[in-house]
């Protein structure tokens, strides 16, 4: 069985031993052809392959490939090699993972960040141990509904003044951001 990162991005070299990574794109290429059990013409689609020479761990969202008009000749999961994983098993999408820049990425159709060992996480970064959780998010809750929705902003506020940055020390702490990341975006 091929492993994911195999299947996003392939070596190869050229006559130089120029290093040459080709990367699926998300446009297909469409070839018409006939079908013989119904004598109709058909449209086959198979992968174009995106060719650069960006190594994987050099990969960042700032240089994802895009069209003139600002869209992505590839996904970003296939561009940073993420190794998505679900924050739920019952759930039907990946939500985080670890990518060959050793970042580990959180994200949903809304937002994407990527977390790594010596990280400063400052107040207002969505998942932070600190501001966001479950104890802090009950508590929120539970003090709106009994004195208020300003009370509650207020009081969600002054935690935020109280808090210090810190800096992610391990990869199993850049991955419990990364989940609260994706779970915050979501």
């Amino acid at each position: 069985m091929r492993s994911v990162s195999r299947y996003f991005t392939e070596r190869y070299f050229t006559e130089g031993e120029k290093e040459i990574y080709r990367v699926v794109m998300k446009e297909k290429l469409k070839n018409k052809k006939l079908n013989p059990k119904t004598n109709r013409i058909k449209t086959f689609k198979t992968n174009k392959y995106l060719e650069t020479n960006i190594k994987p761990e050099d990969r960042t969202l700032s240089n994802l490939p895009r069209y003139a008009d600002r869209k992505p000749k590839v996904t970003f999961q296939q561009w940073l090699m993420i190794d998505g994983k679900k924050r739920n098993l019952s759930y039907d999408t990946t939500s985080y993972g670890w990518a060959a820049n050793d970042k580990c990425y959180g994200f949903s159709h809304r937002a994407i960040h990527g977390f790594y060992v010596g990280e400063i996480v400052k107040p207002g970064t969505i998942g932070n141990k600190n501001e966001y959780g479950k104890e802090i998010d009950k508590k929120y809750n539970d003090m709106s509904t009994k004195d208020g929705y300003e009370v509650a902003d207020k009081w969600r506020k002054e935690l935020g003044k109280n808090f210090k940055p810190y800096t992610i020390k391990t990869r199993e702490e850049a991955e419990q951001h990364a989940i609260r990341f994706a779970k915050d975006v979501s």
